[in-house]
């Protein structure tokens, strides 16, 4: 595995995914981070939004975080290894975009970054 340091925005948030995915807690990335891919770096964002889409407590998210080097500051997260900070927007936006999804009949991409899969709206 690559260290933090030489991850893209994308290998991190998929890194980030996997190991909250591990912990039986769904997120999805999307905002800025996921701008930035579906056009292909022609946006930059220095956060990663990932959405709660379970709801599971932020103590739950925040040990996992923990684990995998992210330490809480204020509403986000931050690693030594990079200036990109992780935040998770308040849970009510998944509800949006479970709604969204289906009046529209929007649906999730999956790419996959290095050996992880990454999931964004």
């Amino acid at each position: 595995m690559k260290s933090i340091k030489n991850m893209s925005q994308a290998e991190i948030a998929a890194y980030v995914q996997t190991q909250l995915r591990k912990a039986n807690i769904d997120v999805v990335l999307s905002g800025g981070a996921a701008v930035g891919i579906y056009t292909n770096g022609m946006y930059v964002s220095m956060d990663i939004d990932l959405v709660n889409t379970q709801f599971t407590q932020r103590k739950t998210i925040e040990e996992i975080m923990k684990e995998i080097g992210f330490n809480p500051v204020g509403r986000h997260f931050e690693h030594p290894g990079t200036e990109q900070i992780i935040e998770f927007p308040p849970g009510f936006f998944c509800l949006v975009m479970h709604e969204l999804e289906r009046l529209m009949s929007w649906n999730l991409i999956q790419a996959f970054y290095g050996s992880s899969l990454l999931r964004i709206v």
